[in-house]
């Protein structure tokens, strides 16, 4: 065998080839390539992409094909840093090339440190290297790219390597991200960042293993543990992040949010399995477990939270895609506590917010045809001691009410007929719960059908309502209820159950007193139908019903004082009524009153007036809309200490102007206790007597008809009281001209009036009545006596004699005989007869009859065979001569000379006629009547009237009073002489 000399001398040129070729292969490798590479990087990202580089060394091992880059760090020309790493090692395995494999044993990055930016909605800093990395390109060469000759290979060829990495380590990296897009600039380091990849290949059915950790702020982490297939497109695994900061996403949102969040953490676990091998992807994220915590969201400027502490867990969800199904296990939200307001701008901050939140500007995105529709399935969502805060500025005092809720929704689903049984509670602050339990149907109608319970819910939260428009507070009241609801398609509600309120007290704030009150008011089984628009109760009960009516100096009532007064609405707006909409039906089955009371005080009397209504029982008939039978009254209670009342009759309760009648009865009264009312009206106390006071009201289309009968037994008037507002009713003159008698007075008192006229009001129209009847009664007494016994006859106040008479007429007589009978029925009644003279026609016609006597005395003494003329002339010439009248006689014979000449030659002859007449009117006119003459004539016509009524022995002496002597003017020349009356 040749010796190795002798081989290596032969064959040294292929040996110092070799050695050669390994020489320059290892230099290349280890010096010359890690120089150009670095060169050129330098090179390419400065030219190209107008970066800065520095980096500390490259290092490549050609034997192993191990490459180490490392202290590398990239920066722009404005010194703004962009990318550095610690170190990048990379092995390859070329060996595994003969199998068409490239073989990656390890990769490792370390410390690699990353900025990105967003400088616009579409500017950031990768668009920013892209676009200068075309610009560049233009600038260098601006001949187009050679175009590829070779047949481009189908999607569907195999490739030519198939890429094997068995380790890739992404360690401690940190990436910094800024965003100047928010109205204030977003900033965050994520750090550290480790990712690893272990058995990665492109190689069909290859699974690689894959873990991903990351730390946000506030120790806040994601990791992701599972495994990647490239061949096919899987990748599956378990994501969970824990106590991440809410608090890094709202500072991003922030300006688009109208609310701020000060704490909140979310912790998340989850399996995903993901195939996008096939057409459709297939999603199966599973075990989903979601708990929000710790949550503190404010309203700004509020320092009320709307959101505080509580925690919403999720517990085992599912979501499968393409079947577009997500199924969870429990919902719960627990130990929360909710704000709700109502400003005084009658805003609502929940759906304020809701309205100030962002809006998509684009389209709704339709679903998919191939897509199926979302479905949603919840074994069971859960509020558990949930506290929800409710604040209403609007009121003058604001409100404020906690309510404590708990609930829970079983088999929440969004598929057609899913019934989902639920169950409520709700506990007030101020007391009083709120239960209901049930069923619910979301799809295709909504549908709920529950029963309800209302446990003593206290009124008290109504005071500042209340409050806004009267004067009044509730000290207390509860209601309790019972009852069915349902809703669906067929019917929007119905419902039916009982209900009660019950130790109801309103008390008066001007007073300080108790105003209303009531032990139970019981509303017993309720039928109500929305689409029937149909309410029946079958019975009311009402326990010790209270009420208070004061009336005070100014004679204004309590009730009246107590409203408050309302600004006036300026915009006022038009309703709309639909009249084919059918009116709701309504029917009671009966109302039962048991011991209810009231009091009544009248401090606008002289002497206040204060009494009382007790144990007033009774029943109010059943009533319907749809029914013309009126409602039955019957009532009975206790007035004072032995008075009694009644209240019976009918009435139609949704119109009572059209058609009422309601008889009310009080027996034996007590009128001194009504002393204050005749005080007040007429100046007089009561002193004694009894009253029996029926009022009967009829109303017929708002047309008041009442007649009210008031019996008075042994009335006896008191003391006078000086009362500024009294009228000048003679009370002694009515109780006189009313008591019969056996001491009793029967007074019929007729009310009228159109109880339409928004001026009528009940009371006033009684009380002024009853003053009118009185008034007319005693400034018309005679006529009140004529219809004693004559019905409609003309009252009997006068009689009129003739000028210078005193004889009674037969007329006179007939007037004076009916007059006494009405007083016989009236005996404390006194007629005051007075003795009239009318100087104006008596003195006339004194002096007429005196001169008509001398004329008859002197006509005795003429000639009886003369005319009467011509005697009467020469009496009267006699007297006017006697008398020394002027003018003389020729002058009146001149005067009554006839007028009738016919001819010239004729002289004018007198007029007996007016010739006597002129003496005979000188000689009145010239007449002596005295005064005693005129006072003897009223003498005498007294003197008659007295005889006839004696003369019919009806009446006694008692009853007749002689008035003195009176002028009085004279009506048609008669003298009237007007009678009076008073009492004994």
């Amino acid at each position: 065998m040749p010796s190795a000399k002798s081989f290596l001398f032969r064959h040294r040129r292929f040996i110092i080839g070799l050695l050669s070729l390994v020489m320059i292969y290892t230099l290349a490798g280890f010096y010359l390539l890690p120089w150009l590479a670095e060169r050129q990087l330098k090179s390419t990202l400065d030219q190209r992409l107008h970066l800065q580089t520095q980096l500390q060394d490259i290092r490549f091992n050609p034997f192993t094909f191990e490459l180490n880059i490392a202290g590398m760090a990239i920066q722009t020309r404005e010194k703004q840093p962009l990318l550095a790493w610690n170190s990048v090692y990379v092995n390859v395995d070329p060996s595994q090339l003969v199998k068409g494999d490239i073989s990656i044993p390890t990769v490792d990055i370390n410390a690699v440190d990353l900025h990105f930016q967003r400088y616009s909605e579409a500017e950031n800093t990768l668009t920013r290297l892209a676009n200068t990395w075309q610009e560049t390109a233009v600038e260098e060469s601006s001949e187009p790219a050679a175009v590829s000759t070779e047949p481009t290979v189908s999607e569907e060829d195999e490739p030519l390597f198939t890429i094997v990495l068995d380790s890739l380590n992404f360690d401690n990296g940190k990436l910094h991200y800024i965003d100047d897009v928010p109205a204030e600039p977003f900033k965050t380091v994520l750090s550290p960042i480790n990712f690893q990849l272990n058995q990665f290949s492109t190689k069909a059915d290859e699974t690689a293993k894959t873990t991903l950790g990351i730390e946000f702020e506030d120790k806040a982490n994601l990791s992701v543990a599972g495994t990647f297939s490239l061949s096919p497109l899987t990748m599956a695994g378990q994501l969970k992040l824990n106590q991440f900061n809410l608090q890094t996403p709202y500072r991003y949102f922030k300006a688009l949010l109208p609310v701020e969040l000060r704490q909140g953490v979310v912790d998340i676990s989850l399996d995903y399995d993901v195939n996008l091998a096939g057409q459709q992807p297939k999603i199966d994220i599973n075990n989903t477990m979601v708990k929000l915590s710790k949550l503190d969201v404010l309203e700004p400027g509020l320092n009320k939270a709307l959101i505080a502490d509580g925690q919403l867990d999720v517990e085992n969800g599912r979501y499968q895609y393409p079947e577009n199904q997500l199924t969870i296990d429990n919902v719960t939200v627990s130990n929360a506590k909710l704000a709700a307001l109502h400003n005084k701008q009658g805003e609502i901050n929940w759906l304020k917010l809701i309205d100030a939140l962002p809006k998509s500007d684009t389209e709704e995105t339709k679903p998919s045809e191939e897509t199926p529709a979302f479905k949603l399935a919840i074994s069971e969502a859960e509020l558990k001691d949930v506290a929800l805060f409710i604040e209403d500025q609007q009121p003058k005092l604001p409100s404020n009410m906690t309510l404590n809720l708990a609930a829970s929704l079983k088999n929440l689903s969004l598929t057609d007929n899913q019934k989902m049984p639920f169950t409520s509670t709700i506990k007030v602050s101020s007391g009083g719960v709120l239960s209901a339990k049930g069923d619910l149907q979301l799809f295709p109608e909504l549908s709920v059908t529950a029963e309800t319970k209302v446990d003593q819910l206290s009124l008290k939260p109504l005071q500042p309502y209340i409050d806004k428009y009267a004067f009044v507070t509730l000290q207390d009241g509860q209601i309790t209820a019972n009852a069915s609801l349902k809703s669906d398609a067929d019917d929007a509600l119905l419902v039916k159950g009982d209900l009660a309120l019950s130790s109801l007290q309103i008390d008066n704030q001007n007073l300080k007193e108790k105003l209303f009150s009531l032990d139970k008011l019981a509303v017993n089984t309720v039928d109500f139908s929305l689409k029937k628009k149909d309410l029946a109760i079958s019975d009311i009960d009402l326990d010790k019903f209270y009420s208070r009516i004061f009336i005070n100096k100014e004679g204004v009532t309590n009730l009246r004082k107590l409203l408050k007064e309302q600004p006036a609405n300026t915009k006022a707006t038009p309703t709309e009524t639909n009249d084919k909409d059918d009116p709701y039906k309504v029917s009671i089955g009966q109302v039962t009153i048991k011991d209810a009371s009231s009091r009544f005080t009248d401090e606008s009397l002289p002497i206040v007036f204060d009494t009382e209504m007790r144990s007033l029982d009774g029943e109010i008939s059943g009533f319907s809309t749809q029914s013309d039978q009126a409602v039955e009254l019957n009532l009975e209670g206790q007035v004072q200490e032995f008075g009694m009342v009644e209240i019976k009759g009918s009435l139609a309760p949704f119109n009572i102007t059209e058609k009422s009648n309601v008889a009310m009865s009080f027996s034996n009264l007590d009128l001194p206790a009504m002393s204050p009312y005749t005080i007040k009206f007429a100046g007089r106390k009561i002193a004694d007597g009894r009253a029996d006071v029926k009022l009967n009201y009829e109303i017929q289309n708002g047309n008041l008809n009442a007649t009210n009968s008031l019996v008075i037994r042994d009335i006896r008037l008191g003391e006078r009281v000086e009362s500024p507002n009294a009228v000048d009713l003679p009370l002694d003159l009515a109780v006189a001209l009313l008591k019969n008698s056996d001491g009793v007075i029967d007074l019929s008192i007729p009310v009228t009036g159109d109880v339409n006229n928004p001026q009528f009001e009940m009371g006033p129209a009684i009380r002024k009545a009853i003053f009118n009847a009185i008034r007319n009664i005693v400034t018309s007494p005679f006529r009140f006596l004529a219809n004693l016994v004559g019905g409609d006859e003309q009252p009997v106040d006068n009689i009129r004699f003739a000028a210078g008479r005193a004889e009674l007429t037969p007329p006179q007589k007939e007037a004076l005989l009916k007059l006494s009978e009405a007083l016989v029925q009236r005996p404390q009644l006194t007629l005051e007869i007075p003795a009239p003279y009318a100087e104006s026609v008596d003195r006339q016609e004194l002096q007429l009859k005196a001169v008509e006597k001398e004329v008859e005395t002197g006509l005795k003494q003429t000639n009886p065979e003369q005319q009467l003329l011509e005697r009467r002339k020469i009496v009267l010439e006699r007297l006017y001569t006697e008398q020394g009248l002027s003018p003389d006689l020729s002058v009146l014979k001149l005067d009554a000379m006839a007028k009738n000449t016919v001819a010239d030659d004729k002289e004018p002859s007198v007029d007996l006629l007016a010739y006597n007449s002129k003496l005979k009117t000188a000689l009145v006119a010239k007449q002596a009547v005295s005064e005693n003459d005129l006072k003897k004539l009223a003498q005498a016509r007294q003197d008659a009237v007295i005889a006839y009524i004696k003369q019919q022995g009806k009446l006694s002496d008692a009853q007749l009073h002689v008035d003195a002597v009176s002028a009085v003017k004279a009506k048609d020349d008669e003298v009237t002489m007007r009678f009076d009356l008073r009492s004994q």
